[in-house]
């Protein structure tokens, strides 16, 4: 309920103090329903404003979205479908429910043999391509007022995971002296994890430390100098 619907009568109230008495007529009911109508209206437009300000600051927006997204995805899938059919068929082939003729010849050590190393081989190629793909930040959003952000990941099993942080703790790590994929250090968080420098705004490249300078001078080099 607003401030109008509730005073409807206190306005009409005033407006014909306002209109039909001077000044100096006003009795201490009208002043107390004046004071009361001021100290409502501030109120009102206090409150407003605090709600105001907390909706802005609470505004996330979309920054960045990785290219290598999908590539992602896909790459999170063949690993979660191949760790999956790994695991279902090597008791299969353990146990041979199916009788297969090429199973039954063989002993159980041999089948054993066959069906352990596939559900290692499948677990372990799994676990590999996530460890390869698990620094990926596939999209990032920013609140332009206080800086902080919303790192969003892929999970091993294709879920969506977010890490709350804030643009000053995000450092360039020096390819020289860090030896893997991750290109960017969360201080905060002490994580690591790779952002496409061509997918980042200039502003947040920036401030987390890319070169850009030198990134645009790499990319006139095929030009040969001028």
């Amino acid at each position: 309920m607003t401030l109008l619907s509730v005073n409807r009568r206190l306005i009409q109230r005033i407006n014909r103090i306002a209109v039909n008495k001077p000044l100096c007529s006003i009795n201490k009911s009208d002043l107390r329903h004046l004071r009361f109508f001021c100290s409502q209206t501030k109120s009102e437009i206090g409150g407003q404003t605090a709600q105001a300000e907390k909706d802005d600051s609470d505004t996330f927006e979309l920054v960045y979205t990785s290219s290598y997204k999908p590539t992602v995805y896909r790459i999170k899938f063949l690993s979660l479908t191949g760790c999956i059919g790994s695991l279902i068929a090597a008791p299969l082939i353990i146990a041979n429910p199916f009788s297969v003729p090429f199973l039954m010849k063989m002993s159980m050590v041999g089948k054993c043999l066959l069906g352990l190393p596939l559900a290692a081989f499948g677990v372990g190629t799994s676990y590999a391509l996530h460890s390869f793909t698990k620094a990926f930040v596939t999209t990032m959003y920013r609140n332009t007022r206080t800086d902080d952000l919303q790192l969003q990941f892929v999970s091993i099993l294709l879920r969506r995971y977010t890490i709350h942080t804030n643009l000053k703790h995000l450092k360039a790590l020096d390819k020289s002296a860090h030896i893997g994929l991750s290109n960017v250090q969360l201080s905060d968080v002490n994580k690591s994890c790779f952002f496409n420098e061509q997918d980042l705004p200039i502003d947040i490249s920036k401030a987390i430390g890319f070169n850009q300078e030198s990134k645009e001078e790499l990319d006139k080099s095929w030009m040969g100098k001028q």
